[in-house]
């Protein structure tokens, strides 16, 4: 089979497939933003379990595809793999054990809090699933820029190193900063003003 179209062929299921497991990852973080005002039901919940469940069988396709086209160009030789490459495994491996972790840490305490005001949550609660969520988000939009920018395919360490941790790091103070303002955003009277009233 010509090496080119075999090259396109996996090229194209591996695009399809990270559509796929970004497309569920995102629309499941804005179920949970939409909801933040509203009780955890068991519903919903179960609607989380199956998107990760999801999330999860397409993550195992991205990197049976990925790892596909390595091989095919790079003959698995490490003196062959460019930064770019590097930089997108260190990013698609992390993005595979925040997906892990998601479904035993931050699925597992979401069930405890059913019935309960995601906007109420305890803050310890609020800055671990924060930082889930952006270690997610971040490693989603790490993946695409490497793999769309043609600036980025010709870079060295020099300029991966300080996107890849200024993405992570921005990610993660945001989300923690949204979480703190939360506080008094969930309280019901952060100021006090009803009972002096």
């Amino acid at each position: 089979m010509d090496p080119l179209l075999t090259s396109d062929r996996l090229r194209i299921a591996h695009l399809f497939t990270v559509v796929l497991a970004m497309g569920a990852a995102f629309y499941a973080d804005w179920r949970l933003f939409n909801g933040v005002h509203k009780p955890v039901t068991g519903d919903q919940l179960t609607c989380f379990d199956d998107l990760h469940h999801f999330v999860l069988g397409t993550m195992a396709l991205v990197w049976i595809t990925g790892i596909a086209l390595i091989g095919l160009r790079t003959g698995f030789v490490l003196e062959a793999f460019s930064p770019k490459l590097f930089a997108k495994l260190i990013t698609v491996t992390l993005l595979s054990l925040n997906a892990v972790l998601i479904g035993k840490l931050a699925l597992s305490l979401m069930r405890d809090q059913v019935g309960s005001v995601p906007l109420h949550f305890p803050i310890s609660l609020k800055l671990t699933l924060g930082a889930v969520a952006a270690i997610s988000t971040a490693s989603w939009l790490l993946a695409l820029s490497l793999g769309a920018s043609k600036i980025l395919a010709v870079s060295g360490w020099d300029v991966l190193a300080p996107l890849l941790t200024g993405t992570y790091l921005c990610a993660l103070m945001a989300a923690w900063a949204a979480a703190l303002s939360s506080q008094l955003l969930g309280a019901p009277d952060p100021f006090g003003r009803l009972q002096r009233a």
